[in-house]
């Protein structure tokens, strides 16, 4: 007999189970511009206390690098459970854990919210400014104080809890030690003053002085309809000298009551203005569509390409075209003056057919041609008019 005989036949080894390893670079690629540009940065930050049903946001802008930035809200806050549910769970769905609309503080009463945030990477915004921060929030009498450190291999950040204590405030503040600033306090100001409408229940707090956010509601509203996509509202703020900043130049889109697409007079038509030119200069479009939402990028720093999106550039480039048209009137008016003096020798011989063209062609091509120079419609005449010599003769 075999000496191995009623011998257990070995057992086969149980796999080995293997987890992927998160790079250094992970949240660059994970959060994009949220950790990549201070703009991005500071205005997530802004937007979170928005979605946290805040009525006050004060922030402290430290001048230089190793001073604290702090912002702080009195919004709803979380309990340690929904922070760490909330912190520790990657790509967060914040539509499925809390719906569309803003929780508020247990009895405050304020006009309803739809929440900015859908996927929980606003959260990771105060890693632009350092490698670690720290999160204190009140909720149900008790104050829990978080630190997130960022790290590499088995996870991107990890949490330290660093205690509790009672309180009977709410809201949430995040404390970090900036290590790149990236603006100065008047360029947070700027910015934030042109990402966020005015709301009654609703300010920011810069340095200890509040920001004038965007009022249009003083302003002429007119309706746009798109196609199969829905009515947009569109305001045109005129400004008395110039626009405040380059920034503020162009065709705004507007989701939920903050910017989604930064001013831009090119619609994807061909600019409508050239930025060289004081028109441009004097005239922003605010533009509200908020059947947008679904293509707002996720850090909110453009609106994705689409056909509906499409539809909405076409609708509104044609009503900025005629709307300009009409308040430029008289100032093209006199222009066309200026460009017939200047062919006036050739034109009193053309015969009156050919001057009404010349006439035509200098309105229709200041209208499809608003950045035009005076000097190239001037230009332009003088050979309309001399062709039409030639070929009168």
């Amino acid at each position: 007999m075999s000496r191995n005989a009623g011998a257990k036949p070995d057992e086969p080894e149980k796999p080995a189970i293997r987890r992927p390893r998160f790079s250094k670079s992970f949240l660059e690629q994970h959060a994009g511009r949220i950790v990549q540009d201070p703009e991005t940065a500071i205005t997530e930050l802004v937007a979170n206390a928005w979605d946290a049903g805040a009525t006050v946001v004060d922030i402290t802008w430290p001048a230089d690098a190793g001073e604290m930035l702090v912002v702080q809200d009195d919004g709803t806050g979380m309990t340690r459970e929904e922070f760490e549910d909330r912190w520790m769970t990657l790509h967060y769905n914040r539509l499925e854990s809390q719906g569309t609309t803003v929780e508020f503080p247990k009895g405050a009463k304020r006009s309803a919210r739809t929440a900015y945030g859908r996927n929980g990477l606003g959260r990771h915004a105060a890693f632009y400014f350092a490698e670690r921060y720290e999160v204190h929030t009140a909720k149900d009498g008790l104050l829990t104080k978080e630190r997130v450190t960022r790290t590499a291999g088995e996870a991107p950040y990890e949490l330290t809890f660093l205690g509790q204590e009672e309180t009977s405030e709410h809201g949430t503040t995040v404390r970090v030690e900036v290590q790149r600033p990236g603006l100065l306090w008047f360029e947070v100001r700027d910015l934030l003053s042109g990402r966020f409408f005015v709301d009654p229940d609703f300010s920011v707090v810069l340095n200890g002085n509040e920001i004038e956010l965007l009022d249009v509601e003083q302003l002429e509203v007119r309706e746009v309809p798109v196609e199969d996509v829905g009515t947009a509202r569109v305001r045109r703020i005129d400004w008395e000298e110039r626009a405040p900043t380059a920034k503020h130049n162009g065709v705004a889109w507007w989701v939920n009551k903050r910017l989604a697409r930064p001013p831009s007079w090119d619609l994807g038509n061909g600019a409508i203005l050239d930025n060289r030119f004081s028109a441009a200069r004097k005239h922003t479009y605010i533009v509200e569509l908020d059947e947008l939402e679904p293509f707002v990028r996720p850090d909110w720093s453009g609106i994705m390409p689409a056909p509906d999106v499409i539809a909405a550039e076409r609708a509104i480039d044609d009503f900025v075209r005629e709307d300009l048209n009409t308040v430029l009137g008289s100032a093209r008016r006199a222009r066309k003056r200026r460009a017939i003096e200047q062919s006036k020798e050739t034109l009193q011989h053309l015969t009156p057919l050919s001057q009404d063209h010349i006439a035509e062609f200098i309105d229709e091509v200041q209208k499809q041609c608003p950045s035009l120079g005076e000097k190239e419609l001037n230009d332009a005449v003088h050979v309309l008019a001399k062709l039409e010599e030639s070929r009168s003769g």
